[in-house]
């Protein structure tokens, strides 16, 4: 099988790291049609930081694959835990079944993933790389408070404590600042603004100098310049969630 959409053969100028990660796209998508029978495979997507060129030293690759048949989460689970740093930068792969994504809800086994949900509402941010072209309105998806509302929520109750919790070391840095992202974005969404595509537009976009953006942003792109924020982060990020509460309660 071929890869569909070389999306990043129109990129000018490539990184070393983006090299690194081509081959990683080969080997992942070569790995899902050796795992997986062809005729369960809908669509195979490329998501997070390396269509949008925003990887860093810690970027993986991304897969997300939608399947017909629910019983192989398991198997993609199972290949993802025992190859997923075989290449550099690592790869990630997740999937979705097609019941999920109609019902919205997580059927058991296969990885740990967001809601269904999630991944339908921003299509339009991964590349395609093979199969079907996944229409938003063909699922179920929350409403922006509701879903708004759940994770702020998440950020008390799961992933600030995942972060402290180093004694299992389930959630690092650069994945909180990753969530605040996604916060952000939500807000600016229930707001009914426009949402940009990557996280330096939305940086550009925000003017308040005092916004936690702006902070997540230059963390995320030059963590060792701006290192020292990271001691108050927390602090700040903590403000900011209560000015949300403020918002929806």
């Amino acid at each position: 099988m071929e890869i569909k959409n070389k999306f990043w053969e129109k990129w000018k100028e490539v990184s070393d790291l983006e090299i690194k990660a081509f081959k990683t796209l080969n080997f992942g998508f070569k790995s899902i049609f050796e795992i997986l029978p062809k005729n369960t495979i809908i669509s195979i997507y490329v998501k997070g930081s390396f269509p949008l060129r925003q990887m860093n030293k810690d970027s993986d690759v991304d897969f997300v694959v939608v399947i017909k048949d629910n019983s192989y989460l398991e198997k993609i689970k199972e290949f993802d835990g025992k190859n997923r740093n075989i290449c550099v930068p690592p790869l990630n792969i997740s999937a979705y079944s097609i019941e999920e994504l109609k019902e919205n809800k997580r059927v058991r086994g296969g990885k740990i993933r967001a809601s269904p949900d999630l991944f339908v509402r921003y299509l339009d941010r991964y590349e395609l790389i093979y199969g079907l072209n996944l229409k938003k309105d063909d699922y179920k998806m929350r409403d922006i408070e509701i879903l708004f509302k759940s994770r702020l929520k998440a950020f008390r109750a799961v992933f600030i404590p995942m972060y402290l919790d180093k004694t299992k070391k389930k959630l690092g840095f650069g994945d909180l600042i990753k969530q605040v992202f996604y916060l952000v974005e939500l807000d600016l969404e229930l707001d009914k603004k426009t949402v940009p595509r990557t996280w330096k537009e939305l940086d550009v976009l925000i003017k308040n100098k005092n916004h936690i953006i702006h902070d997540t942003y230059n963390l995320r792109v030059n963590y060792t310049k701006y290192k020292n924020k990271k001691e108050t982060y927390l602090g700040k990020l903590e403000k900011y969630l209560s000015t949300l509460d403020k918002k929806v309660n």
